[in-house]
C-alpha cells in the first residue's frame, strides 16, 4: 500500500522564558499535567517546559521568581492564561482556559401573538423548532489555583460545560418531540446539560528519599447534567410537569500516585526509574421520572439509574486501573533521552437493570433485561522522548508513541424479566476475549532560544496512518503562547 506522506506544521507557542525544559522533574506521569506546551507534546510529555510546571503541584519551584504566559489553541479554539508568582517561601499560581463566553446557545427568539393559545391569544416568545432549545455544551471554561508551601503543592480546579435554560408560555413552531403533536404550546420548559467538575490535586514537590518518591493524590468530583421536563400549556385542569428526560450522574474519581524512585543509576547517566498509580472511578445515578396518579395529574419518583424519555434503567458502575511505569532518562550537555513504558491494568464492572412503573403510585419493577458485565483491560503503550540542544539558540524536539495493542476479556451476564419476575430459562452468560494491533503516532519539535530569556516553541504532527503533513498547510496555526519569566 502506498503511503501517503504529508506534513503539517503546527505553529503551537512562541514564549518568553527563563529555561527551556524542566530536565529533572521527577514524576514523568502525566496525569498531574493540565496544560501541555507543544514541547511536551512533542516529546509525549517526556520533557515539559515552563509553562507546563508552574501549574503542577510537584514540579512549581522551576519558577525563580514570577511566571506569565498567554495563549491561543486553535484547534479547540480556547485561550490559556497563566500566572505564577514565587514569594520565597509561598508560591501562588492560576491558569484558566476556555472558550470564554463562546459556545453557549444564546436562545434568541421572536415574540408573537399566537392566536390559537389555549385559553385564547397570547404573545409569547416563538422558536422553530424544539433543537432551538437545547443548551450547547462546546463552551469549556477551566480555572486551576495553585498553592505552594513547605515543599508540597495544592492546586484546585473548576471545570463546567454546564448550560441551563428554564422559560414559561414558549410556543414551538414544528419538531414535536414529546408526542403532542405540531405546534407545541409549552405552559414552562426546562432543560440542563453538561458537567460540572472539581479536582483537587495535592503533590509533594521535593523528593523524600535521595532516589525519589513524591506522593501526589488527586480527588475528582464531577456532576454529568443531562434534563429535560415540560408542561404542557392547556385551558384549564393542567396535568402538571413532565420529566422527559433525566439522566444524571455524579462521577467520584481518585487516584493515587507513587511519585517515582530509582531502581538503577550508572556512571553513564542512564537512569531507571519505576512509579505506580491507582485510580478508582465510581458513578452514582440519582434522577426522577414521572407517571399518573390516580387524579390523571403527572407526579415525580426517584430512580438509581437513568430516564431517557420514559425508558427506566438501574445502573451501576464501577473501575480500576492500576498502572505501573517504567521510565528511562539518558543525556549530557547537549541530549536528553527519556522513555516511559506504561502498562495500564484495568478492572470494570457495569450494571444495568431495564424498569417500569406499574401502577397509579408510581412503583417500579424488573421489566426487561438484568445485565451485568466485568471486564478485565490491558493496554501496554511505550512513550518516546528525547531534546537534542544543537546550540544556545536551536534545540530540537522529538517523540512518539507506540501502542503494542492490548487485550481485554469480558464476562456478561443477562436475565430477562417480566412484570417483576424471572422469565424462565432466560438467563444466559457469556465470555468474550479479544485483542488488537498496534498503533503509533510521531511527534517533531523545535525550540528556539535567541536569548537566556526568549524561548520560540513549535510542533508537528504524524498520524496513526503513517500521514504525515509537512508542506501543505504550515499557514495552519494550532496554539500561540506568549510567556514571561524572571
Amino acid at each position: 500500500m502506498k503511503k501517503i506522506l504529508k506534513f503539517t506544521l503546527f505553529v503551537a507557542l512562541i514564549s518568553i522564558v527563563g529555561r527551556g525544559a524542566t530536565l529533572d522533574a521527577q514524576i514523568l506521569t502525566n496525569t498531574l499535567s493540565i496544560f501541555d506546551s507543544p514541547q511536551s507534546e512533542s516529546t509525549m510529555n517526556l520533557v515539559r517546559s515552563e509553562a507546563d510546571d508552574f501549574i503542577r503541584p510537584d514540579a512549581y519551584n522551576v519558577v525563580d521568581d514570577w511566571f506569565a504566559m498567554a495563549s491561543f489553541r486553535a484547534d479547540n479554539g480556547r485561550a490559556n492564561i497563566g500566572y505564577g508568582n514565587n514569594l520565597g517561601d509561598l508560591y501562588i499560581a492560576a491558569y484558566y482556559a476556555g472558550t470564554s463566553m463562546g459556545g453557549f446557545n444564546m436562545y434568541n427568539y421572536i415574540e408573537e401573538k399566537v392566536d390559537d393559545w389555549p385559553g385564547g391569544p397570547k404573545t409569547v416568545p416563538v422558536f422553530s423548532d424544539f433543537n432551538d432549545l437545547e443548551p450547547n455544551t462546546s463552551n469549556f471554561n477551566q480555572l486551576s489555583l495553585l498553592l505552594g508551601i513547605a515543599d508540597m503543592g495544592f492546586r484546585l480546579s473548576f471545570v463546567t460545560s454546564h448550560q441551563g435554560y428554564s422559560a414559561s408560555n414558549i410556543y414551538l413552531e414544528s419538531d414535536d418531540p414529546i408526542g403532542v403533536g405540531d405546534p407545541v404550546h409549552l405552559k414552562s420548559l426546562e432543560v440542563d446539560k453538561g458537567l460540572i467538575y472539581t479536582q483537587l490535586a495535592w503533590a509533594m514537590n521535593q523528593n523524600l528519599i535521595d532516589g525519589g518518591i513524591r506522593p501526589n493524590i488527586i480527588f475528582g468530583l464531577g456532576f454529568n447534567r443531562d434534563f429535560q421536563s415540560f408542561e404542557i400549556a392547556v385551558a384549564s385542569n393542567s396535568p402538571g410537569t413532565w420529566i422527559l428526560t433525566s439522566e444524571n450522574y455524579t462521577a467520584l474519581s481518585f487516584t493515587l500516585g507513587l511519585g517515582g524512585f530509582d531502581i538503577l543509576t550508572t556512571d553513564g547517566g542512564f537512569r531507571l526509574i519505576l512509579d505506580l498509580e491507582n485510580t478508582l472511578n465510581l458513578r452514582m445515578y440519582g434522577n426522577e421520572y414521572s407517571y399518573s396518579d390516580n387524579q390523571g395529574k403527572y407526579q415525580s419518583k426517584s430512580i438509581n439509574g437513568l430516564n431517557n424519555n420514559g425508558s427506566l434503567t438501574e445502573e451501576g458502575f464501577f473501575a480500576n486501573t492500576f498502572t505501573p511505569y517504567l521510565i528511562g532518562l539518558w543525556g549530557d550537555d547537549n541530549f536528553d533521552f527519556r522513555f516511559r513504558f506504561s502498562l495500564p491494568i484495568a478492572f470494570t464492572s457495569i450494571s444495568s437493570t431495564e424498569m417500569a412503573s406499574h401502577n397509579t403510585s408510581g412503583d417500579i419493577r424488573k421489566q426487561g433485561d438484568d445485565n451485568s458485565s466485568s471486564s478485565f483491560t490491558f493496554t501496554p503503550t511505550l512513550d518516546l522522548g528525547m531534546q537534542w540542544r544543537a546550540n544556545s539558540f536551536l534545540s530540537v524536539n522529538a517523540g512518539g508513541r507506540i501502542g503494542f495493542g492490548g487485550y481485554s476479556a469480558v464476562t456478561t451476564e443477562n436475565e430477562e424479566f417480566n412484570e417483576g419476575n424471572a422469565v424462565a430459562d432466560t438467563k444466559t452468560k457469556s465470555e468474550t476475549k479479544s485483542v488488537w494491533g498496534t498503533t503509533h503516532s510521531l511527534r517533531l519539535g523545535l525550540t528556539l532560544n535567541p536569548y537566556d530569556f526568549i524561548s520560540f516553541q513549535a510542533v508537528t504532527g504524524i498520524s496513526t496512518g503513517n500521514s504525515m503533513y509537512l508542506f501543505g498547510n504550515m499557514a495552519t496555526f494550532s496554539q500561540f503562547l506568549v510567556s514571561l519569566s524572571f
